[in-house]
């Protein structure tokens, strides 16, 4: 077994709280969302210890999806499935899978603002089926993949209980204007200005009146919206 989530056939319409948005793109249809591969998930029930996990976060939040036809939903609980690369929703009692491939962006709330994650880049280990959380956007684009590896019965000589494992990593990438997108190979104060085509000394000066850490990625995205308003 692969994972305690086990796929049924979608076989319920959506009711009235899982609603498309009205005022943010075309609304979506129950027949439109039927030939989305929507997929319904329960949770398994077996002897199997878990360990990490497929999610970028196990709990739902607040977000919305954008599909490759241009249609949108409305703001709804949701999680990013990093391993099978698919968004999961929730209506009620109800969990809905729906497969990366239909989908062109979507967006997670939290408390500090919205997190966009797009697909389309090309580069070192990404595929332009791969989503990433665009952290800075505009001429200067910073991007944080987030990939998930999977192993089976990793438990110790004897044990008897089955154990799954689930291990995070992140990688990152800019991409400047039309050029090529780049991926950094780790985080550092060298390697993120090394990055930037010019005004690296404005950077520098900014990230220590701001106090920034060159090994956070949250606060190398603000050097990277930083740079944007230089450069405009």
């Amino acid at each position: 077994m692969r994972s305690l989530l086990f796929t049924i056939l979608f076989s319920i319409i959506l009711s009235a709280n899982v609603s498309v948005a009205q005022n943010s793109g075309p609304e979506l249809t129950t027949e439109e969302l039927r030939d989305l591969n929507i997929t319904s998930r329960l949770i398994g029930m077996d002897a199997v210890e878990t360990k990490g996990s497929p999610f970028l976060n196990e709990a739902f939040s607040n977000g919305s999806i954008t599909f490759e036809n241009g249609k949108t939903t409305n703001v709804m609980p949701m999680r990013f499935n990093v391993y099978e690369g698919t968004v999961q929703f929730r209506d009620n009692e109800n969990i809905y899978a729906i497969e990366g491939k239909t989908i062109r962006e979507f967006e997670l709330y939290a408390s500090d603002g919205i997190v966009k994650f797009k697909k389309g880049f090309d580069s070192r280990r990404l595929s332009p089926d791969d989503f990433v959380a665009v952290l800075a956007d505009g001429e200067a684009k910073f991007m944080v993949r987030h990939a998930v590896n999977y192993r089976e019965d990793v438990g110790g000589y004897g044990q008897a209980t089955q154990v799954e494992e689930y291990s995070s990593s992140e990688s990152y990438y800019v991409k400047f204007g039309d050029n090529d997108t780049e991926q950094l190979r780790r985080l550092g104060q060298r390697r993120v200005l090394r990055a930037f085509p010019s005004h690296k000394d404005d950077l520098e000066t900014f990230a220590r009146q701001n106090n920034l850490s060159f090994d956070s990625p949250y606060d190398v995205a603000d050097l990277f919206k930083y740079y944007n308003t230089l450069i405009r």
